[in-house]
C-alpha cells in the first residue's frame, strides 16, 4: 500500500516498492524548476525532524524519465528494517550555486505493518 494525502504525508506498507514524481518548485516565483549542472533534489527522511537520518535519495538533471518526471524509487530495502511508526521526512532542491529550497516542508512518512512477508 501506497499513499500521498493532500497534506504530503506519505504512507507505506512496510517493504513495498513504489514510486513517486516530484516537481521542483521555486517559493519566489512558485514556477516549475528544472534541474540544471550540479543541482540536485534531496529527500530525507529521519526519524524525527532533528535527529537521525533514516534514509535519503538524491536526484539529478540525469534522473529524468523518459516523460522528462523526476521520480523518487523507494525498494524493499529502504524500508524492510524500519520499524512500523511515524517518520519525519522533507524534499529540498539545491542548486549548482548553493541556494537551497525545500519544496515540500516537513511531512509525515509513516511506515505501516504488513501482513504478507517476501518470499525468499
Amino acid at each position: 500500500m501506497f499513499e500521498i494525502s493532500c497534506d504530503n504525508t506519505i504512507t507505506l506498507t512496510k517493504g513495498n516498492t513504489c514510486a513517486f514524481c516530484v516537481e521542483p518548485i521555486i517559493a519566489d516565483t512558485e514556477e516549475p524548476y528544472i534541474l540544471q549542472g550540479d543541482d540536485k533534489i534531496i529527500f530525507t527522511v529521519k526519524k524525527r525532524f532533528f535527529n537521525e537520518l533514516v534514509m535519503q535519495k538524491v536526484l539529478t538533471n540525469s534522473d529524468y524519465d523518459e516523460s522528462s518526471n523526476l521520480v523518487i524509487q523507494l525498494d524493499y530495502n529502504d524500508t524492510a528494517d524500519l520499524d512500523a511508526t511515524t517518520y519525519a521526512y522533507d524534499i529540498a532542491l539545491q542548486t549548482e550555486s548553493g541556494d537551497f529550497y525545500t519544496f515540500i516542508s516537513k511531512s509525515a512518512f509513516r511506515i505501516v505493518k504488513n501482513v504478507t512477508e517476501r518470499l525468499e
